[in-house]
């Protein structure tokens, strides 16, 4: 789908499955100059036929977000990481894909 903003520039919005997410202590990028404390990345497969550009396979489009420390807990982090894999699921061959549970 192709709309156009204020601008009359076209903006392509396409849809993107969710494949897999990961972290950057301290944040691998800056706004202002300034550093985070943590951030996060997830990674999405967007098809090749919705996409320009894409070749043969799909493309890849990685959201970021950056964290402040706060005084309280941030219950969107705290539903990631009580999804994460531990050691002993890994261990005993269960499949898992970080986004099932947070989509």
């Amino acid at each position: 789908v192709t709309k156009f903003n204020s601008t009359d520039t076209p903006i392509t919005y396409v849809q993107a499955q969710p494949i897999g997410l990961h972290f950057h202590t301290p944040s691998e990028h800056v706004i202002d100059g300034r550093q985070f404390p943590l951030e996060m990345h997830i990674v999405h497969a967007v098809d090749n036929t919705t996409l320009p550009g894409c070749g043969n396979a799909s493309c890849l489009a990685v959201l970021g977000l950056l964290f402040e420390y706060g005084d309280e807990a941030n219950p969107f982090i705290e539903t990631i990481f009580s999804n994460m894999p531990t050691v002993e699921k890994v261990r005993k061959g269960r499949s898992w894909c970080p986004c099932q549970n947070l989509v």
